[in-house]
Formats: C-alpha cells, structure tokens, sequence
C-alpha cells in the first residue's frame, strides 16, 4: 500500500483501519435441516442471506431466496440497510462482496460493516472492489480453509478522503459502474446470440435431415470403442513431448513421460465423457488428460468429423452425469450414404464454427477490457485523480 501513503501525504487523505469507520461483526450459523422446517417458505420476516446468495461476478444479493427469519426472533443478528457485506472464509472469501439494500439477518460465515457518520457505506463497497483492498484480505487469511478472523478484518486500512469527497467519487464510480454493466449486458448478449447461432444450425442438420438419408442404431454406428479405465497405465507410454486432451482446455503442450496413456491416433476419434462434458475430435496423437471418457471410432459409413458434429448437435447436459453414453446408445444416427455429401456439410460447419470462435473472442475479450476498466477507474479515483 506504499503508493497510497504517497497519494495521502500529497492529498490530505486519512489512513484508517476498518474497525475505526464502523461496526463490523459477522452472521448466525443455522443447521439446514432446521432452517428447512422453521424458516423456509415464510411469508413474513427477515430475509436470510448466506454466501452463496451474493453473487460472485455483479455482487447482488438474491433476498428472494425463500429463507426468512420471523420479527419477533431476536437471537438473530441483522444487518441493516446500507450495510457492506463480504465473504470471510473459503473459496469465495474476500471475493463475494455486496452492498445492502435492505435489512436482513444473514450467515456466519459474512462479515456485515455499518459506518459511522464520517464515512459513506458506498465508499467502502467500492473499496472493497479494488485489488489492494483483496491484497491487504489475503495478507490476513490463515486457517486450513483460509479465512480471516474479525480481529484482523479489522486491522485492514483503507485511505478516507473528506465526506465532500467521498460523495463526489462515489456519484462518478457509480455513473460509470451503471455505463460499464450496460454494456457487459449487451456484450454478454452478443456472446450467446453467437453461440445459439452456430447450435442453431447444428440443431436444422440433424433435426432436418435432407431425402435419401440413412438411420441407423448408434450402436451400429461405432466401429470400436475404448474404455479408458481399462487401459493400463504406461501401455502406449513413449517419453517426449505430447499434446494433453483435457476437459478444461483443447491442447497442452507438456512433457508427459513417467504416466498418463498415450494414444496413437490411426484414424480421427471422438474422446466421449460419460461423466464430464467432454467432447472433441482428435486426430493427432495425444495422451489423455481426463478421466472416465471414452474413446470413439465411427464405422467407415461415418466420416469421423461428421460423427462428431452429429455428437455436438445431442444436448448431453438433459442426459444428466453418469448416464451419457446409455441413454447416448438409445439415439439413432441420420447421416448421407455419401461420404462426399457428409464432409460437404462437415466443411460448411467447420467455416460457421471458426466464424463463431472468431466473434467469441472478440466479445471475450472485450468483457475482459471492461474488467480492467473498472479495475484501472477504481485505482485512479482510490490514488486521487477522479
């Protein structure tokens, strides 16, 4: 935090720690099965927040989450209105971060802060936001889970400016807070629009096959099928470089020499998760980065890449974990008996697929750019320069 003690001896600014601009105190702890039979489904009382009802990415609080806490219970601690709430423990601490808009009661494992009349509750929300303040958090976590105790919450310090300033930064942030979500929502929806784009012309292949098709079963689709589980360890094993097929990512360059099953790829495969949304056509060797996938060879009257599309075009999340490959083997396959008419269609999705990729970058990239703004317009109004 040295540049903001630089910023302060240049503007007049204070240093304060948290525990100086207001009372910060956490949640109650409620059994799931008591909140179940005592505070679901009320229609009167407190909402009840825990951590998983602040989201992650827009910090709002889903107070319709149907867990209330009845007026007259009184061991219940409320943070009220106007109040900043953070998570103080586990993978979300420091990260799930909201502004209060109402009265609530809420779980243990939030620290809820209500400021004094010198600083504005929005000022600190705000400063919650920024990467110091989540440096300064991380600095204090300890503890298996990691998390950090009230006593060292309290000890974290934020730069205060006069309440005339404040107002006036918090007015700025949240005009251009207001501008930046506007237009994350229209880029996010630009995002999908391209994807339904490309699966909606998935979908009008399969679904609409053209005269002179043929069916069959899926079964007698496959030419062979590989269990990976029972491939032992080390038997396709060379040492060297070799791209890894994961479900996160579609290549890796990585040494893989002392484990791992290495294929050899002698026609095109499709690697099949039974319990993971893994899907892709390889036809390169590869050592498999994945569990519980299986290993697809169509027969000769498929071309490989057209099966995979065929694969694409079934929505597997409705066939629920654990259950893709039965309820995939129920499925009929509908394919031209000419080879040449099935890599026809493949290379008109292969281009509207690159098409798509394309477009996806680009609007990735630019929700990234509106990240780093929001970062880049929180440093300069915490440093003084708004």
């Amino acid at each position: 935090m040295d540049w903001i003690y630089k910023i302060i001896m240049k503007i007049n600014w204070q240093i304060k720690k948290l525990g100086e601009i207001g009372t910060i105190f956490n949640g109650n702890s409620i059994n799931e099965k008591i909140k179940k039979e005592k505070y679901l489904g009320l229609r009167e009382g407190l909402p009840f927040i825990a951590t998983k009802d602040v989201d992650f990415e827009t910090h709002i609080i889903n107070y319709e989450n149907g867990v209330k806490i009845p007026f007259i219970e009184k061991s219940f601690k409320i943070a009220h209105k106007n109040s900043i709430l953070i998570c103080s423990e586990g993978g979300s601490a420091g990260k799930k971060i909201a502004f209060n808009e109402k009265d609530i009661c809420f779980g243990n494992k939030l620290f809820a802060i209500e400021t004094n009349g010198h600083t504005d509750p929005k000022f600190v929300y705000y400063w919650y936001l920024t990467p110091v303040f989540f440096n300064s958090f991380k600095h204090q976590m300890n503890g298996i889970i990691g998390g950090v105790s009230i006593s060292n919450f309290k000890n974290i310090e934020i730069p205060i400016p006069p309440l005339s300033e404040q107002k006036r930064i918090i007015k700025i942030l949240d005009e251009v807070f207001d501008k930046i979500a506007k237009v994350k929502e229209n880029t996010e929806k630009n995002l999908q629009n391209t994807k339904d784009l490309f699966e909606s012309y998935l979908q009008g292949v399969f679904t609409n096959p053209g005269g002179g098709w043929e069916v069959v079963d899926f079964e007698n689709s496959i030419e062979r099928v590989v269990y990976t589980n029972k491939i032992q360890r080390n038997k396709f094993l060379q040492s060297g470089k070799f791209p890894v097929v994961s479900q996160e990512k579609d290549l890796i360059n990585g040494y893989w020499n002392e484990e791992g099953d290495l294929f050899r790829v002698i026609t095109p495969v499709i690697i099949f998760g039974d319990h993971t949304q893994i899907l892709k056509y390889i036809d390169f060797d590869f050592v498999l980065g994945a569990d519980g996938v299986k290993i697809l060879q169509p027969k000769k009257i498929l071309q490989p890449r057209f099966f995979y599309y065929f694969l694409r075009s079934v929505n597997l999340k409705n066939l629920g974990y654990a259950r893709h490959y039965r309820l995939l083997k129920e499925k009929h396959v509908f394919f031209p008996k000419s080879i040449s008419e099935q890599k026809s269609i493949v290379k008109k999705l292969d281009v509207l697929s690159a098409e798509t990729k394309k477009l996806e970058a680009i609007y990735r990239q630019k929700l990234e750019d509106l990240e780093e703004l929001k970062k880049s317009v929180l440093k300069k109004a915490f440093s003084g320069e708004l």
